[in-house]
């Protein structure tokens, strides 16, 4: 099996490819009982990877599995080339007919692009792009909704959306990022290991370039998708709230009046999102121009539009955002008029911060809207009259 030394200018000493023969095995792996006592056995097997070695550890990339039974293929041959900068090494398992690249540009992973270059292996480095223009093609790919998007055994989008978090000032590169999450639905991962990470660069992108803010409203005016929920409008949503201004405000009330499609408790969750970003932006730049307001006031106060489990919630954040503008007559009069109810369980302390998952708890603290109203008209700046 092919072993090569690597330029000093790379990350690791050294790479080779080596086969390794696995028996047959439960789905489970060894000492798990199949699901049911009917799970799938895997056979036995040849793995092919790609091993590295050097300071950040060893490391390994999967590069195909042959079933034993079938036999190996008279043309699986493996041969190495590792790039002159050290930035990358291309593998072939066909002799060099093929060869596809595994990077080590992306922070703290390797990307491996399972999208091939034809040999011969004299030359090969003026075929392969470099790895800007590599991701740049997964993500443009996924954004555009393709299958074949490099996803590959070291997960190609969500490594290409972190290599553009390396390189925030790309701006090409942070747009094509933010519109393969959304294709993807890969953000507002909460509960889970990449949330804090993804949330943060998809904010930071966003803040850093207005074309970004710009796609975000796109999304939010396109008609919605027949037959699906429109995730993407809610998530488009979520990242305004924390880099928005007043052309996202508007944007974001004329998606809360959209009238609802067929999937309404999806629908329902998805305006107490759009509200949500709207009191969030509306709360830090402590304004709105006047049709937003006059949006705000229609959830607060009036009737219900169609029935959903979400309408307390939808209210609530229409109220949160409205407290932020009391300087606003038509604000100062919904408030007053709502905070004449009977409030059974007036709110601790006013919220202050948006935060995504600690505001789903609050949501659903119970609070009836009077309550929140009361306490909205408590923050009301000294010296500023109650509404005529």
């Amino acid at each position: 099996m092919p072993t090569t030394s690597l330029p000093s200018s790379c990350p690791f000493l050294g790479a080779r490819i080596v086969a390794e023969t696995r028996p047959a095995e439960s789905s489970g792996g060894a000492g798990h009982a199949p699901f049911f006592g009917g799970g799938t056995r895997l056979p036995a097997r040849e793995v092919w990877r790609l091993e590295l070695e050097g300071k950040p550890g060893p490391r390994r990339v999967e590069l195909a599995v042959l079933p034993l039974a079938s036999g190996r293929p008279p043309s699986m041959r493996a041969a190495l080339s590792a790039a002159a900068d050290g930035h990358a090494v291309a593998v072939s398992l066909d002799g060099g007919a093929t060869w596809r690249a595994v990077v080590f540009d992306v922070p703290d992973h390797l990307l491996y692009v399972t999208d091939p270059w034809p040999g011969p292996a004299a030359g090969l480095w003026s075929r392969v792009p470099d790895t800007r223009t590599l991701v740049a093609g997964i993500l443009e790919a996924a954004a555009r909704g393709s299958a074949d998007t490099g996803e590959g055994p070291q997960g190609g989008v969500r490594l290409g959306i972190r290599y553009a978090c390396a390189h925030p000032d790309d701006e090409a590169l942070a747009r094509a990022a933010t519109q393969s999450q959304l294709a993807t639905s890969s953000l507002v991962l909460v509960g889970t290991q990449n949330a804090a990470e993804s949330d943060a660069c998809a904010l930071d992108l966003a803040r850093r370039h207005a074309s970004v803010r710009a796609d975000l409203r796109s999304v939010l005016r396109a008609p919605p998708e027949a037959g699906t929920p429109d995730q993407r409008r809610a998530i488009a949503a979520w990242v305004l709230a924390g880099s928005g201004g007043t052309d996202d405000q508007r944007a974001l009330a004329e998606a809360s009046d959209r009238p609802p499609g067929p999937d309404r408790p999806r629908e329902g969750l998805f305006r107490v999102t759009y509200l949500w970003a709207l009191a969030a932006i509306t709360t830090r730049l402590g304004s709105a121009p006047s049709e937003v307001v006059s949006t705000l006031v229609a959830w607060a106060t009036g009737p219900d539009r169609w029935e959903y489990v979400w309408w307390s919630m939808v209210r609530a954040q229409a109220v949160r955002a409205l407290a932020a503008v009391q300087q606003d007559a038509a604000a100062r009069e919904a408030l007053e008029r709502l905070a004449k109810g009977a409030c059974r369980a007036p709110l601790p302390a006013w919220p202050t911060r948006f935060e995504h998952g600690a505001d789903t708890h609050l949501l659903v603290s119970g609070h009836g809207l009077a309550c929140w109203a009361q306490a909205a008209v408590a923050l009301r700046p000294v010296g500023l009259r109650p509404a005529e």
